[in-house]
């Protein structure tokens, strides 16, 4: 699988050595709310919440007071609504909370606090860290001055992971508005976000994350659609001195009506951010903006093994894939950029830009790039529209991209590609044509793997299991003749393919 994020504390692993008498409270069979819950557990209890639509003010403004509580639906958000009527968020954890404080499985929706921050759930740490676990939640039609679902501020670590944000907004007003699922704010503040989909959110920065200070997230393995802001990054707003990691996430139709940034924004002075194993795809940024993938307008950036396809900026010469204003740094390796509207990368200001062993459309002055058409599989999709999630960016046949990139660029500790699948792979078809010793890193987000040995039927990302991301790759080539999702071999992947993935499924 894709590169997933693993943290361990003392505490987690006590509470699991206690968890043999640990109590579970039932909610409402033995609790009739879920602050009664936890006014009556102590750490290492377990709070098990009934299905049901959870209203009123016993069932939001919950803090968990420093106790590390796992408290989870019992049958998944669907069924497990808590409800915060505009009138307060759900939860605040404030008081050390480890990553051993959980929780999973919930829909929370309408949050909107009286204070500045977090629509749905504010970490704010204080004398110690912060640091609980979100997961499997969804948040939807949250709102906040800053981070419309969840903000992080202060002496904060949350992991945040497997959790949809849906149409929440970080809403302006005065120096507000940013981030609209996620803020970031502050000294000490770290965030792990990994497997998130992020789906219509807005602000007026960052429309999906906002990272302010010397924060530090690392985002992971996330997808963000349709995300827009009235300022600049559409999905991902990186502001400030601090370090930003972003790995195998995808970029679909996301909007920018600012400065630029469809999809991301990295202005952060004295940092160094890296964008690796990414797909951009009908990322837009509007009337004069630019960068219609990625604007950098300070700091040191560095694109990874990415591929930035069908974005658009708002002139074409304001930079279609990417744009870099002077005074920013902007390292391009491995990368493929091509369909995008109009010039593919502009520098006003200051043309330096580093761009190596990279693939532009239109060519590019630098180490190793080429002009050569990447033979994209299908830049539209099969609806025909750029920036939806069938969009397909991969390569075929014998494409420039395979064997040609240079492995010394690969500075990174991830091992796979944004599939999942192991990078330097060498296809014995086409000839290394790249840097390096065998097998030669290709360029752009995947790693063309056409003889991948060893994959179990159904297992189409060859991960060792059947699960939701085969099925999501099997539904992305329904209707087409796609080799690795025709899995009965009979030209055409329909329902027989979907009867021998579910066939092999273990989840």
């Amino acid at each position: 699988m894709r590169h997933v994020v693993l943290r361990v504390s003392f505490a987690s692993a006590f509470t699991s050595l206690a968890s043999a008498s640990a109590a579970v409270i039932h909610v409402p069979a033995d609790q009739p709310n879920l602050k009664a819950a936890i006014a009556a557990a102590t750490s290492g209890d377990e709070i098990l919440v009934a299905d049901g639509t959870y209203l009123g003010p016993d069932n939001r403004g919950l803090s968990f007071g420093g106790k590390n509580l796992f408290l989870h639906s019992a049958n998944g958000p669907a069924a497990c609504i808590i409800d915060c009527e505009s009138l307060d968020r759900a939860f605040l954890f404030q008081s050390g909370e480890t990553d051993a404080a959980i929780v999973e499985g919930l829909t929370i929706r309408n949050g909107k606090p009286a204070s500045l921050n977090g629509g749905a759930v504010l970490v704010n740490g204080g004398a110690a860290t912060a640091r609980p676990t979100l997961r499997k939640c969804v948040f939807q039609d949250n709102s906040a001055p800053n981070g419309g679902a969840v903000a992080v501020n202060g002496n904060s670590d949350p992991t945040i992971v497997d959790c949809q944000f849906i149409a929440n907004k970080a809403l302006p007003g005065g120096v507000n508005g940013f981030g609209g699922a996620i803020s970031l704010n502050g000294v000490a503040v770290a965030a792990d976000i990994v497997g998130c989909t992020f789906d219509s959110n807005s602000s007026v920065g960052g429309g999906a994350i906002h990272k302010n200070g010397l924060s530090q997230p690392t985002i992971d393995r996330c997808t963000f659609i349709k995300n827009s802001t009235t300022g600049n990054g559409g999905a991902v707003s990186l502001t400030s001195a601090s370090f930003a990691l972003v790995s195998n996430c995808a970029f679909y139709g996301n909007t920018s009506a600012g400065t630029g940034g469809g999809a991301m924004h990295m202005s952060a002075s004295g940092s160094t951010s890296t964008v690796v194993n990414c797909i951009f795809s009908g990322n837009k940024a509007n009337n004069t903006g630019l960068g219609g993938g990625v604007l950098i307008t300070t700091g040191s950036t560095q694109l990874l093994n990415c591929t930035i396809a069908g974005n658009a900026a708002g002139a074409i010469n304001l930079g279609g894939a990417l744009a870099k204003l002077n005074g920013a740094s902007c390292a391009v390796k491995n990368c493929i950029l091509w369909g995008n509207f109009g010039n593919q990368i502009q520098s006003p200001g200051d043309p330096a830009i580093d761009v190596q062993y990279s693939i532009v459309q239109g060519g590019f002055g630098g180490v190793a790039n080429l002009a050569f058409d990447p033979l994209l599989v299908d830049v539209n999709g099969a609806d025909d529209v750029p920036g939806t999630p069938d969009d397909d960016l991969r390569v075929f046949g014998p494409s420039p991209a395979i064997d040609s990139g240079s492995n010394a660029a690969w500075t990174v500790a991830l091992t796979t590609d944004f599939a999942g699948l192991p990078r330097f792979y060498d296809d014995l078809s086409v000839p290394n044509r790249g840097e390096g010793r065998s097998s030669i890193i290709d360029r752009g987000a995947y790693e063309t793997q056409p003889n991948r040995p060893g994959c179990a039927s159904g297992d189409i990302d060859c991960d060792g299991d059947v699960d939701a991301t085969d099925l999501a790759l099997l539904l992305g080539g329904w209707g087409t003749d796609d080799p690795d999702a025709d899995l009965d071999g009979d030209g055409v992947v329909a329902a027989s393919d979907l009867a021998v993935l579910l066939g092999a499924w273990t989840g």
